[in-house]
């Protein structure tokens, strides 16, 4: 009986050949030019559509805890509430809560 020998040597990662061809064009390797400035065009400014989202995003979360903070700090009392808050919230939770538990335990579940 023969026995098959398998090399553990580590091959280089290289992108599928019709990725390679779609890329490129043909299977030439070359671009058009043009084909090529509107691709880049197109990459760079969806790349600037999704940086705005997500600069307005973050912009819009940090002014909304600086007011959290600053309505916070003006009335330290609520610190207090906490807990009623936290049973109130409880209280709802197991009023109303009933038909979507089975939905939060999958997810408990999947992590």
């Amino acid at each position: 009986m023969r026995r098959i020998v398998r090399s553990r040597a580590r091959r280089r990662w290289s992108p599928p050949r019709d990725l390679l061809n779609e890329a490129s064009g043909d299977s030439t390797g070359h671009v058009p030019g043009r084909e090529a400035a509107r691709s880049l065009a197109r990459w760079i400014a969806l790349g600037a559509l999704v940086g705005a989202a997500c600069g307005l995003g973050s912009a819009a979360f940090l002014y909304a805890l600086e007011s959290a903070t600053a309505f916070r700090g003006a009335h330290e009392e609520l610190v207090f509430t906490l807990p009623i808050a936290g049973l109130g919230i409880g209280w709802l939770y197991e009023k109303f809560g009933q038909p979507i538990k089975g939905g939060n335990n999958l997810v408990i579940d999947t992590i």
